[in-house]
């Protein structure tokens, strides 16, 4: 057997071939080298030959230029070609010589007249060819899935791009409008803040008249802070001054000056505070945290209800949870409760709240959780690790 005969032995379509056949095959076939970078057959030209690579490798690609695309690389015993030949039809893909390659080609006349004389050769190269369809589409699926992953990844990633674009407008115009809103007040606020420090240093004040002059005080510097932290929260900037504090001290303090407006709401209050550990947090804005889940605790009781603050120490992580019977949140809108601007069902406020609240918190390293249960109540469980 001549090293034609066994090389065309070697090849899956004609491994069943007979020596006869073979040879009869190797005769009608001719050797040919193609150097590296070569175009052997081209997309959209008429075939009239199959060829079968004996060295080498070869790319199978679709298109031109930029809109060129890799579909396969076949090396020796692989075959391609196949389809023109049987169809008249042109290529439907080009292939280029990757290195220096030596293929078997088999012209189209010659090919159909030994298909004719050897049956049996048809149907091995049928059975072949059917495989290869198989692959091929299975290929095609498998590619127009990844790309269709693709896209909707790319989707996705546009969304949340458009989203971020959004946010930022929305963000940059806060921000002009907080600068505005700091400047304008910062004159009358400090004319206000001065009288009532100096109401306060006045002697003999009878106990409403320092009462008074001291929840201006607070108030007015509530004020201050609030603009300050939307200022901060428009530029995505926070400076924090951390100092160790004890949290249930902490909360008592908060209690002891949200009591009064609690009760004039209906609202109970309750503490249960257990966790008996030192923080490492900023406590002006940890305050600010705590006033504004009290706030939104209190505005979703508007009949009145109960407010339970309770601490527990867990897992080296101070855990102070606010639970309150008031009206709850559905779920479509817990999932946006810290979005920046939301504010469903709020009596007051722009719906920076519990965006500035999360950001504080994790500014903290800590976290913050809400579970809610439509017209029954809700929880707020604020994690802050502990020193």
């Amino acid at each position: 057997m001549r090293a034609e005969e066994k090389l065309l032995k070697q090849i899956p379509i004609f491994e069943t071939l007979n020596a006869v056949s073979l040879k009869k095959l190797a005769k009608v076939s001719t050797k040919e080298h193609f150097k590296k970078g070569t175009n052997i057959i081209r997309e959209g030209e008429l075939g009239d030959s199959l060829y079968i690579i004996l060295e080498g490798e070869v790319e199978v690609v679709k298109g031109v230029k930029r809109a060129k695309k890799s579909f396969a690389f076949l090396k020796p015993f692989d075959f391609f070609g196949e389809m023109a030949i049987l169809e008249n039809n042109p290529r439907s893909a080009t292939v280029i010589a990757k290195e220096h390659s030596v293929l078997l080609k088999l012209c189209k006349t010659d090919f159909e007249k030994l298909l004719v004389k050897h049956s049996h050769i048809s149907l091995e190269i049928m059975k072949t060819m059917s495989a290869r369809i198989r692959e091929t589409d299975s290929s095609i699926i498998m590619d127009l899935k990844k790309k269709n992953k693709e896209l909707k990844e790319a989707y996705s990633n546009l969304k949340t791009v458009q989203n971020e674009l959004i946010k930022t407008e929305k963000l940059t115009t806060i921000g002009k409008v907080a600068g505005g809103i700091i400047h304008d007040l910062k004159n009358p606020l400090s004319v206000v803040k001065g009288y009532a420090q100096y109401i306060k240093q006045r002697k003999g004040l009878s106990e409403p008249v320092m009462h008074a002059a001291t929840t201006i005080l607070h108030v007015v510097n509530i004020i201050l802070t609030m603009t300050q932290e939307v200022l901060e929260f428009s530029k995505d900037e926070y400076r924090l001054e951390k100092l160790p504090i004890k949290i249930d001290k902490l909360i008592q303090e908060i209690s002891a000056i949200s009591i009064k407006e609690l009760e004039e709401n209906k609202v109970k209050l309750t503490l249960n505070l257990k966790a008996n550990c030192q923080c490492e947090i900023d406590p002006q804005k940890m305050r600010r945290v705590f006033f504004n889940i009290i706030s939104n605790a209190q505005d979703a009781m508007l009949d009145g209800g109960k407010l339970t603050i309770s601490t527990l120490l867990k897992d080296k992580r101070a855990l102070i949870k606010f639970h309150d019977t008031g009206i709850g949140i559905d779920k479509d809108n817990l999932k946006k409760i810290f979005e920046p601007f939301f504010s469903k069902g709020k009596r007051k406020g722009i719906g920076l709240g519990m965006s500035i609240t999360k950001r504080i918190v994790e500014e903290h390293n800590g976290e913050i959780d809400v579970q809610s249960i439509k017209g029954k109540e809700t929880t707020v469980t604020v994690y802050l690790p502990v020193i």
